[in-house]
C-alpha cells in the first residue's frame, strides 16, 4: 500500500528492533575480521558506522501516514540488494583520510561486510524486514532472536575490544564464528519452542491452522506462542530452558480480526479501511479488535504479556473515523520486562505441559 499522508513516528518505535549497540558491534566485528589486516583499527571504525546505517530510514518517516508510522522502517535500506549502495554511503566520511583513500577498495569491503550484517540480524527478529526487496515485496522474519539479548551483545563487545586492542583479525573471526553459533542456537531453540507449542495445542485438542513462536526480550528461554484455531488467536508464554523441562504460562484467546467480517468497518471511510488493511498485512494478519469504543486493532505478535495485550495498534473512533497509531502496551512494558528477566532464571509461574 502506498503512503497516504504525513506524520512523525511514535517515540517508542525504536524499541521493536535489534538494539543499535548490537548492530554496530556485529558490523565492526565483521569489518575487522574481513579487512582488519589491511586497514587496522579503521576497519572496526567504518564497521561501527556501516553496521547501523540502515536505520537511517527514520529520515523517510515523514512520508508515511500518521496511522502507519512503521511503513518505511526496515524497508529498502534493509534489503540485501541495497547493501552495496549503503556501504558506499557509510564509507564516505572515512575518505577524508588520505591513507584510507589510497585503500578505498579495502575500506569499501569492510563497509559492505558490516552493512550486510544489519538486515541479516534484523531478519532474525519478529518485526519483519524487507530483506529481499525488490525481489520479494514483503516483510520477512525467522523469529529466532530477541530484540535484546545481553549474552549475544556482551559476547560481541568482549571480542571486538580484544580484536581492536591487539589488532587481531583472528580474534575478530573467532567472534564471527561464535556469533554464528549463537544465531544457530536461536534456530534450535525456536524449533524446540515450536514443538512445545504443538504439544500444548494438541493437549487442548486444537487443530492448529497456522502458528508462530517468537522470542521475548532478554534471552532465548522465553517465547511468545500464537496459533490460530477456529478463527481465534490463542496466546501463551512458553519457557524453554537450556536444561530441564519446558513449561507454559496460560494466556488468552480472542477472535482474529478480518475486515470483511467486521460490520463496523462498513462505517469507516475508504482511507480508514485502507489503513486497517495495511496494518493487518504488517502484523501478518495476527490482529484482534477490542470492543471499544474507541476500537483498537492490536498487533498480537509482539507483547511481553502472556495474553492478548498488544504493544501497539490502530485506534479507530467512529466519531471522526480517523485512524490513530497507539502504543497501549508500552505503559506496562517496563514492569513486564522485569518479570520476564526473573522468569528466565526462575520458572515458578510456569506450569508443566498438560497431558493429552
Amino acid at each position: 500500500m502506498p503512503p497516504v499522508a504525513i506524520t512523525t513516528i511514535d517515540r517508542h518505535d525504536e524499541r521493536h528492533e535489534m538494539d543499535p549497540l548490537t548492530q554496530s558491534l556485529l558490523g565492526a566485528t565483521a569489518a575487522q575480521a574481513t579487512c582488519g589486516r589491511r586497514l587496522g583499527r579503521a576497519a572496526a571504525a567504518v564497521g561501527l558506522v556501516a553496521g547501523e546505517l540502515a536505520d537511517l530510514d527514520v529520515l523517510l518517516q515523514p512520508l508515511a501516514d500518521p496511522a502507519l508510522p512503521f511503513y518505511w522502517h526496515r524497508h529498502f535500506t534493509h534489503s540485501l540488494f541495497f547493501a552495496p549502495v549503503g556501504a558506499a554511503i557509510a564509507m564516505l566520511p572515512f575518505l577524508l583520510s588520505r591513507r584510507l583513500r589510497e585503500q578505498w577498495r579495502w575500506l569499501y569491503g569492510a563497509s559492505l561486510a558490516a552493512y550486510l550484517t544489519h538486515p541479516s540480524l534484523d531478519h532474525c527478529t519478529t518485526y519483519g524486514t524487507y530483506t529481499l526487496w525488490p525481489l520479494v515485496n514483503a516483510r520477512l522474519s525467522s523469529d529466532t532472536m530477541p530484540i535484546i539479548d545481553p549474552v549475544f551483545t556482551g559476547l560481541l563487545a568482549v571480542v571486538l575490544v580484544v580484536a581492536v586492542w591487539k589488532r587481531s583479525r583472528a580474534t575478530a573471526w573467532c567472534g564471527m564464528v561464535l556469533a554464528g553459533l549463537y544465531l544457530s542456537f536461536g534456530v534450535y531453540q525456536h524449533e524446540r519452542a515450536a514443538v512445545v507449542q504443538l504439544e500444548l495445542a494438541e493437549a487442548r485438542r486444537h487443530a492448529v491452522v497456522r502458528s508462530r513462536v517468537m522470542p521475548l526480550p532478554g534471552s532465548l528461554v522465553l517465547w511468545r506462542s500464537l496459533y490460530e484455531f477456529e478463527g481465534e488467536a490463542h496466546a501463551d508464554l512458553l519457557r524453554v530452558p537450556y536444561i530441564g523441562m519446558p513449561a507454559y504460562l496460560q494466556g488468552e484467546s480472542a477472535p482474529l480480526w478480518r475486515i470483511g467480517q467486521d460490520p463496523l468497518a462498513m462505517q469507516w471511510s475508504a482511507h480508514t479501511r485502507e489503513v486497517a488493511i495495511a496494518f493487518s498485512a504488517f502484523a501478518d494478519d495476527w490482529v484482534t479488535r477490542s470492543n471499544g469504543p474507541p476500537h483498537l486493532l492490536g498487533d498480537q505478535r509482539i507483547s511481553a504479556a502472556p495474553g492478548l495485550e498488544p504493544l501497539w495498534g490502530i485506534e479507530v473512533e467512529l466519531a471522526d473515523g480517523i485512524p490513530r497509531w497507539r502504543t497501549p502496551g508500552f505503559e506496562s512494558s517496563g514492569r513486564r520486562l522485569g518479570q520476564l528477566w526473573q522468569d528466565t532464571w526462575h520458572g515458578d509461574r510456569y506450569s508443566p505441559l498438560p497431558v493429552r
